[in-house]
């Protein structure tokens, strides 16, 4: 019981009293920590601080200097081959010899050439070297109807050719005219339309026979009827090859042995 006693008065006693001496020792600290601060306010920084500071300035900066100054660039070394670097060198002796070509330029003319002239497409002509043997027979046949001895728009007269030809032929053309008995001596000047009584065109050969049959009552193909009297049947016939292109032309006077006249009365 005793220790215990002892021990509430120590804990009642002599705690406090330490712990109040240590809370004056430590506001005696904290005020001479503060009364020092205010006598350096009024003081000042002293100048043997002032100076140690300076000299430290004056060091640095020297440094910095000298690494500026002391510093040199590096070089730079070339990696190029000894080969590469005789290529630029002929580059370069080109380069200076090179002169660019638009300097000895001259403009030339530009040549235009003239339009060709176009050939003219001459008429066709017959040609002159016919052979005599692509016609082998050329024969006209004459009648009148009904027996009469005369043509007139009742009774007409049955004008027949017939062209046997070689097999080099394969079309012909017919013309069969009436030519005046009085125009006959000179009937090649009346081969015209006036006296055109019929025609055939591109008429085909069948065997190397070709045939062509007209009827006439005394008109032609204007249909324009001519003055009665005596007329001479003419055919011209001309002998095509297979493209349809004239070779020769023939003629042909109604009448075996002598010229045969036929007689219109309307």
């Amino acid at each position: 019981m005793r220790l215990i006693f002892i021990l509430l008065l120590l804990f009642t006693f002599v705690l406090p009293l330490s712990c109040a001496k240590k809370q004056d020792e430590i506001s005696k600290v904290i005020s001479e920590v503060e009364k020092k601060e205010t006598e350096l306010k009024e003081v000042g920084i002293p100048s043997f601080l002032l100076e140690e500071q300076k000299t430290e300035e004056q060091k640095t900066t020297e440094t910095n200097t000298n690494f500026l100054i002391t510093e040199k660039p590096k070089e730079i070394t070339s990696t190029i081959s000894p080969s590469e670097k005789t290529d630029i060198t002929v580059f370069e002796e080109t380069q200076k010899e090179y002169k660019p070509i638009v300097e000895n330029y001259i403009p030339q003319k530009i040549q235009t050439k003239t339009p060709e002239p176009k050939k003219q497409i001459k008429p066709y002509k017959l040609e002159k070297t016919y052979r005599t043997n692509s016609l082998k027979d050329f024969k006209i046949y004459f009648s009148y109807k009904n027996g009469k001895n005369y043509i007139d728009k009742k009774n007409l007269g049955k004008i027949t050719t017939v062209v046997y030809v070689d097999k080099n032929i394969w079309y012909i053309d017919y013309n069969v005219y009436a030519i005046p008995s009085k125009f006959f001596p000179k009937y090649r000047s009346y081969l015209n339309e006036k006296y055109l009584i019929g025609i055939g065109r591109n008429i085909s050969v069948v065997d190397s026979r070709s045939q062509l049959t007209v009827y006439w009552s005394g008109v032609n193909l204007n249909k324009k009827f001519l003055t009665n009297g005596k007329y001479h049947i003419v055919v011209n016939i001309t002998l095509k090859n297979p493209e349809k292109k004239p070779l020769s032309k023939v003629e042909k006077v109604l009448g075996k042995n002598s010229p045969l006249e036929v007689i219109l009365a309307n």
